[in-house]
């Protein structure tokens, strides 16, 4: 059986589109475990809350000194801005691990996780209350933290009343993924150039 010319530049068109399809998603497969890594802070507050003051905060790792320290139990992160110096502790027990802390509070026990978050000078001391939800940890093999990246809220009060919280996500060499969206199929229509 002998295949008209038609049909032989057809087939070749759909290996040619084939490879090339596949090379693009090669290429995409190749960038998608790309580890870029990514470091900022952002803060905002409800209108009353003691630490934030108001006021809303954004910094880059490009322009700002961003530090990470601890252990496995507790990690201690500070964005170094000479203006607006911020220090931030998260802790819990047996260790912090990806995850949800709800009911942080000031000081680590065994039950409890632990926040505390202050700058400008400002503290909630012993009447801090919030949430921590941890995305991504990581340490190397001395248990050194390596990468942060928590989503936190915080408020100053003990009393379990509803008040004014400081929200906010900080990442220190975190690793967001990277998603990207490569078409399922090609179309062309005899003729065209893919």
């Amino acid at each position: 059986f002998r295949a008209p010319a038609d049909m032989l530049k057809m087939a070749r068109h759909r290996i040619l589109s084939l490879a090339l399809l596949t090379g693009v998603l090669s290429v995409c497969l190749a960038f998608s475990h790309a580890s870029a890594s990514d470091t900022w802070l952002y803060m905002h507050d409800d209108y009353g809350d003691y630490i934030g003051q108001g006021w809303e905060y954004f910094y880059y790792g490009s322009n700002t000194a961003f530090s990470i320290g601890g252990n496995h139990t507790q990690i201690n992160a500070s964005v170094a801005d000479p203006q607006e110096p911020w220090n931030f502790t998260f802790s819990a027990s047996p260790a912090l691990t990806n995850g949800v802390y709800l009911g942080a509070a000031h000081g680590l026990t065994y039950f409890n996780p632990s926040i505390e978050i202050g700058g400008q000078g400002r503290s909630c001391g012993s009447y801090t209350t919030g949430d921590v939800e941890i995305v991504e940890i990581a340490f190397d093999t001395n248990n050194v933290p390596l990468s942060l990246w928590v989503k936190f809220d915080q408020s100053c009060t003990d009393t379990g009343n509803t008040v004014p919280a400081l929200h906010g996500e900080l990442r220190i060499n975190a690793h967001p993924p990277i998603i990207i969206n490569a078409p399922v199929t090609v179309s062309a229509v005899r003729g065209q150039n893919l």
